[in-house]
């Protein structure tokens, strides 16, 4: 679906069409966001939302109360609302799962960053300014979950090249792949 010249889901698809025509199926990787972030940050608020609402609505129905009707009124107005919050809230997060990606050629390293249907981020590194790759995990959950962040360091003094994605799976294997790709590997 294409909204604009921002929002256009089949963009990824195009582009790994094109650098794999150019560079071969075997020298261009796409990598996504861990489907773990999909199940923390848009399964999981809508199964809390519908576990809160099927409470609240037993209690609301269910319940002998004086005033039933501000009760059940109050129910709905509070559900509609917080409804809409969640579906704003998991809808951004599920776009950031599916499209905030990073293509990876032979010559250049490329991340998406879709922000919201109007707002998308590109950040490019030509191979030959990567200084270094690294890995790094933080935190409890993304250590239980084995979610790691992956960081191409530019040349430079001050941060604005690198090229930081977090929330990757089997990170260990990507990184292989993107040294072999981008010709890094000392082995």
């Amino acid at each position: 679906m294409r909204l604009l010249s921002n929002f256009d889901t089949s963009k990824e698809q195009q582009l790994l069409d094109e650098y794999k025509k150019g560079f071969g199926d075997e020298k261009v990787i796409s990598i996504h966001k861990s489907r773990w972030y999909y199940i923390i940050h848009v399964v999981a608020p809508l199964a809390i939302f519908f576990m809160i609402f099927s409470i609240w609505l037993y209690l609301s129905y269910m319940l002998d109360l004086e005033y039933q009707h501000l009760v059940q009124r109050a129910f709905w107005i509070c559900m509609a609302l917080y409804l809409i919050a969640t579906l704003v809230k998991t809808s951004r997060e599920y776009m950031n799962r599916k499209m905030d990606y990073l293509i990876v050629t032979p010559k250049e390293v490329i991340k998406y960053d879709q922000a919201w249907v109007f707002d998308r981020e590109t950040e490019t590194i030509h191979v030959d300014k990567v200084k270094s790759v690294t890995v790094s995990k933080h935190g409890i959950v993304n250590s239980f979950l084995d979610i790691w962040t992956i960081t191409f360091l530019a040349e430079g003094e001050d941060n604005k090249g690198d090229i930081i994605m977090s929330h990757i799976d089997a990170v260990e294997q990507v990184e292989r792949k993107i040294r072999t790709i981008t010709w890094m590997n000392t082995a």
